[in-house]
């Protein structure tokens, strides 16, 4: 059903030529067609220099060296063999040797590089530890088409013009906008009460932890999300269109560098572009066109948007990639800690108490306990911005050379690994990679682009943190395992019981806090 909101759509003139959302920008030379021709043609070689770097440290280095060189150069053309070798060497060292697990690859980067504070991956330098990490989000960041340390490929894949890229003036205007008329407290604090109608629609009957699947919870998420935040009533085709924006979706393809969308002759980026149009299609289909009239019309004449698509589509992609995505990740990453099992992080890397434990410790503090896997088992493992000024960086360099500081220019892409700074052993102890959901300092891990304990000093900030904890402590809550385990509280949702067989129980629900972020 059409939201509220619906009204007349802005005149075609005034929303855009949506055809032009997906053409390609900044294209550096490494990720020209003419290279894709040489690596077919390579093709062998390029295998086999691949393996190479994947299982020897050593001449993986050797290729991030030629990176850091390509990086500095302005990736021109005649580096794209090397680049290839080593986009190939990473992707095999993540699924061969890391099992798929990011923090894995983190760690082995880390001590591939001399196990120092710093080391380099893709186009730039990445830190890990807790005190740099939280001062680099708690700083006025300078971004840029980038993500994991690499080149996006805008707008193929990401809409160059979203704010996560940007920074400055501009930003900070679009960015208060859309937190007024989207994550407002005021605006989805009253949808609460009708939570649990729309989350009984997609959940199983008897839910608990043995009927309760990925499919289950990647649907209620995506109609809660898109609830409470537009009001929109998603029917089961829409509410299957936005799942897709998870971790079982295509998420995995928006990381991809552009020269690996090129030598898959872009199919995998077709896919995204679909998913993106389909995405803004749901959008219209609600007659939410007039939130972005809304929007544009609170920014200065300076920063106003002359084709509204493009506003659209960064409130499309915050809401879906960040909102939908991320709390896919915790609500699913929350139901199998409960049993004592990892999501995204290997086995070993999180010492659990005894699984008897583990329901009782959700009962007692269900928020606490969603926000310590998410500690250990993040969502969002690492962010990235620019060097403010040049740098020297020691980490190891090519093939047998030892440590020694690395001159990085002003600009630089850096990245920082939330996953690695949340079980920083200076700031979390030995026991670090314990699931301990009573930890004192739980509060001070950096998880929505800042420290929970003090996220007013973070500019960038998640506006949706609070809205997306709701949304996984109501799925959490209607599981028969911890149902009735909300305490009462003037901040705190209260879900009572799960739904039953005709899906149309409501919940109810007491007042909660509103996100923050500026």
């Amino acid at each position: 059903m059409p939201s509220a909101m619906s009204k007349v759509a802005p005149s075609q003139t005034l929303w855009g030529d949506e055809s032009k959302l997906f053409r390609p920008v900044q294209v550096e030379g490494q990720d020209y067609w003419i290279t894709v021709f040489f690596f077919y043609l390579m093709l062998p070689i390029n295998l086999v220099m691949a393996v190479l770097g994947a299982y020897c440290d050593g001449v993986f280095r050797w290729y991030a060296m030629m990176s850091l060189y390509s990086s500095k150069n302005g990736l021109p053309c005649y580096m794209a063999i090397t680049t290839s070798w080593y986009q190939l060497a990473a992707a095999l060292r993540l699924k061969l040797r890391c099992n798929g697990s990011r923090l894995n690859f983190f760690g082995m980067s880390h001590k591939t590089f001399g196990e120092q504070d710093y080391w380099w991956h893709g186009e730039g330098v990445w830190i890990w530890k807790y005190d740099h990490v939280r001062g680099v989000m708690e700083s006025d960041q300078e971004r840029s088409k980038a993500f994991g340390a690499s080149s996006v490929a805008a707008n193929e894949v990401w809409p160059g013009d979203i704010p996560l890229f940007d920074y400055g003036p501009r930003w900070a205007e679009i960015r208060c906008a859309i937190i007024e008329h989207t994550t407002a407290r005021n605006l989805w604090e009253g949808r609460l009460g009708q939570l649990k109608t729309i989350l009984c629609k997609y959940a199983p009957e008897p839910m608990n932890l043995s009927t309760f699947t990925k499919d289950h919870s990647d649907k209620m998420v995506s109609a809660a999300i898109w609830y409470l935040l537009f009001g929109a009533e998603l029917n089961l085709e829409q509410v299957e269109i936005i799942q897709q924006w998870g971790a079982d979706g295509e998420a995995g393809v928006f990381v991809l560098p552009r020269l690996f969308q090129r030598i898959a002759f872009n199919s995998q980026a077709r896919k995204v572009q679909k998913l993106r149009s389909r995405s803004l299609q749901v959008f219209k289909e609600h007659g939410l066109e007039p939130l972005i009239e809304k929007i544009n019309a609170s920014l200065s004449e300076e920063f106003r948007y002359t084709e509204l698509m493009w506003l659209a589509e960064s409130v499309i992609f915050a809401a879906c990639f960040a909102g939908v995505g991320g709390t896919q990740h915790g609500t699913w990453a929350t139901a199998l800690f409960l049993q004592g099992i990892t999501y995204q992080v290997d086995a070993e890397t999180v010492l659990f108490p005894a699984k008897t434990d583990l329901i009782p410790m959700c009962i007692k503090s269900p928020e606490n306990f969603i926000l310590e896997t998410l500690r250990l088992d993040a969502p969002v493992t690492s962010a990235g911005d620019r060097l403010k000024e040049k740098a020297k960086c020691p980490f190891r360099g090519s093939c047998c050379s030892g440590v020694k500081p690395h001159e990085l220019p002003k600009g630089t892409l850096r990245q920082y690994a939330l996953s690695m700074a949340n079980r920083d052993v200076e700031k979390f102890g030995q026991t670090a990679n314990h699931f301990d959901p009573n930890r004192s300092n739980l509060h001070d891990m950096v998880g929505w682009n800042g420290a929970l304990s003090e996220k007013e000093k973070a500019p960038r900030f998640c506006p949706g943190q609070e809205m997306s904890l709701e949304v996984m402590k109501a799925i959490t809550g209607m599981l028969a395992e911890v149902q009735g385990s909300y305490p009462e509280s003037a901040n705190t949702a209260e879900v009572q019981g799960g739904c039953p067989a005709n899906n149309t129980n409501t919940a109810e629900m007491q007042g909660s806090s509103a996100c923050s972020g500026s």
